[in-house]
Formats: C-alpha cells, sequence, structure tokens
C-alpha cells in the first residue's frame, strides 16, 4: 500500500518534546519529507534524526514563526530541498503567563499568546499559499486547543488566542478552497507528557497520594477514561494533512477523549 503522504513536502512548526515530535513522526512514516522549525537547534537536530530513522528525509531549521525572515527561510528551504509545500502544519504555540484579569497587566499577558498563536501563525500561513499554489493545492492544519471551548480562568490570553485561531481556520477555509487548499484545525485536550506529569507530581505532593492516583482522576473526568497520548493528536493531524480528508475543509476535530464536546 502507497503511503499516505509518499512525495509530499511537509512543513511543521513548533516541533519540540511532545506533539511536534509525534506529529513529525507520524507523517514521516507515511512518507512525508520533512522541514522540521524549532526554535532550539540542538531539538530539531534531534528529531530530524528520528524522522530519519522512520525512513524519511528531514531538514531541520532553527526558526520563530513570529519573524519575517525566518518564516521566509522555512519556505525557501522546503522549496529547495522538495520543490515546494503539500502540508503546513501549524504547531508553534505560547500559552502567556497567567493571572487574574484584576491583576494582571493585559497588553504584556496577553501580547505573547497572540503573537505566536494568532499573529506569527497566520503569517506563517499566508507564506506558504503562494508555494502551496503552484502545487495545485495542500493542506494548512493548525493545533487548537480545548482552552479555546472551555475557557479557563487564569489563561484568558491563550484561550481566546486559539479560540481566534479556530475562526480564522473556517476564514481561511472559505479563501482558500479555489485554490484547492483544504484548512482545518485539531482541538486537543489533556496531552500525556512531561507538563502533565508535573502537574501530577505537585498534585500528589499537596494532596499526600501517590502520582498514579492523581493520574486515575485525572483520566475520569473524561468518558473514555484516558488521557490522549501525542501520538493520538498526531493520528488526527494525519487525517486532515493527507488524502483521507480531500473533501473535509474548515473543520475541527476534538482529541480529548471526549472530555468536553464542542
Amino acid at each position: 500500500m502507497t503511503p499516505l503522504l509518499q512525495g509530499r513536502a511537509c512543513l511543521v512548526s513548533g516541533v519540540g518534546a511532545g506533539t511536534g515530535r509525534a506529529v513529525a513522526l507520524a507523517l514521516a512514516r507515511e512518507g512525508g519529507d520533512l522541514v522540521l522549525a524549532c526554535r532550539t537547534e540542538r531539538v530539531a537536530q534531534e528529531i530530524a534524526k528520528e524522522v530519519e530513522g522512520a525512513g524519511a528525509r528531514a531538514m531541520p531549521v532553527v526558526a520563530d514563526i513570529t519573524k519575517a525572515e525566518d518564516r521566509a527561510k522555512l519556505v525557501e528551504v522546503a522549496t529547495k530541498a522538495y520543490g515546494g509545500i503539500d502540508v503546513l502544519v501549524n504547531n508553534a504555540f505560547a500559552t502567556g503567563r497567567p493571572g487574574s484579569l484584576e491583576s494582571i497587566d493585559i497588553a504584556k499577558t496577553w501580547r505573547t499568546p497572540f503573537e505566536v498563536n494568532v499573529f506569527g501563525t497566520l503569517l506563517m500561513t499566508q507564506a506558504v499559499v503562494p508555494a502551496m499554489k503552484q502545487r495545485g493545492g495542500g493542506s494548512i492544519v493548525m493545533i487548537g486547543t480545548m482552552a479555546a471551548r472551555r475557557p479557563e480562568a487564569l489563561l484568558a490570553g491563550y484561550g481566546v488566542s486559539k479560540a481566534a485561531l479556530l475562526a480564522a481556520t473556517q476564514s481561511f477555509a472559505s479563501e482558500l478552497g479555489r485554490y484547492k487548499i483544504r484548512v482545518n484545525c485539531v482541538v486537543p485536550g489533556a496531552i500525556d507528557g512531561p507538563n502533565l506529569r508535573v502537574l501530577f507530581q505537585n498534585e500528589a505532593a499537596r494532596l499526600g497520594q501517590s502520582e498514579a492516583e492523581v493520574q486515575k482522576r485525572f483520566a475520569a473526568r473524561a468518558p473514555l477514561d484516558h488521557i490522549a497520548t501525542p501520538e493520538e493528536v498526531a493520528a488526527a493531524v494525519l487525517f486532515f494533512a493527507s488524502g483521507m480528508s480531500s473533501a473535509v475543509t474548515g473543520q475541527s476535530l476534538d482529541v480529548n477523549c471526549g472530555e468536553w464536546f464542542g
């Protein structure tokens, strides 16, 4: 059977431990040629080696999507190495500093998540459109968050920025469909990984319980009694990136084990 992304050039922003790595490997296993954008060279190189170990080609690039020169560099690398861009996964994100409405400096607390999650992502999307049009189409996959649907009180800037990204997904899907460019969004809930493990450790210490007990109670909030893994989120990205979703655009897919029905 032919791999789902055989011969497709895939650009993934925000590659790193967790979801970014899982997405890169999922695309690689299905034959995608990868450009890996990361702000840390060591991380980009490490994941590139894993991608190559999966039998795919990888071009690690140190880049910050909020910088115009870095966005241009990513498109240039993809075009020179693979002849264009077929898939863009916008995984780069920033949460911003937590704080209550009454205590925070909104301009400072909200600026970082909006600069990365909204403007950086939208400008990265804008940058790849000419290359996708030359290829006769493509797939753009946004990575959202359940916080956009069920806001967290002390992380309003993060949730609102990702809600804006959901709206932009539909707007761009409407605009770019004429060029056979599809735009969709994967919306994860909690993802099992290092950050969540730290939360479990802190909560276990506070309550005098084991980490396993805390994790079990956390998972039980969802009907599937499970916490999604980065690989499960990556599977949803692969669906949108590949021809399996050839008639799907402007849609969002929640990957949260049923914790929230959007």
